[in-house]
């Protein structure tokens, strides 16, 4: 047999469909005034919670460290020594 292109398995193919669809009910619930019970509503919140990341902001900590040399934002070539003061016209 020969060898799958996408390593996905397939019940990672299904957890990824399976969230698609929870987001499409709450959002025709959400812009179409589909009604959902509240039961409903509450079992796909927790659903996509899990299956979701969740994007709440992280605040960074430790010490940062810049791995380039300070001067890595100058822009010329070699022996360039900058704009003529003459072209200022």
């Amino acid at each position: 047999m020969a060898a799958r292109l996408n390593k996905r398995t397939a019940g990672q193919s299904r957890d990824h469909i399976q969230t698609i669809q929870l987001i499409k009910l709450v959002q025709e619930h959400a812009l179409r005034d589909t009604e959902l019970s509240v039961t409903r509503i509450k079992a796909a919140d927790m659903l996509l919670r899990k299956t979701l990341p969740d994007l709440k902001v992280t605040e960074h900590t430790g010490e940062l460290k810049h791995l380039f040399p300070e001067n890595v934002g100058v822009i010329g070539y070699v022996g360039d020594d900058g704009p003529d003061p003459e072209d200022t016209a």
